[in-house]
């Protein structure tokens, strides 16, 4: 990794944490299971499985 590509993913990374820390959840939904979510609750940001 060059050093731009670190600076491009520490800022899209902030950006996530700004959305997830707002109340926004990174996952897919649709029925049964959905695969893996990313969320931020109580404090900290949760990775977990997701389900209908």
């Amino acid at each position: 990794m060059n050093r731009s590509d670190a600076a491009v993913g520490a800022e899209l990374a902030t950006k996530e944490a700004q959305l997830l820390e707002a109340g926004e959840m990174l996952a897919y939904r649709h029925r049964d299971y959905c695969g893996m979510g990313l969320r931020y609750a109580e404090g900290r940001f949760i990775c977990g499985e997701v389900d209908d």
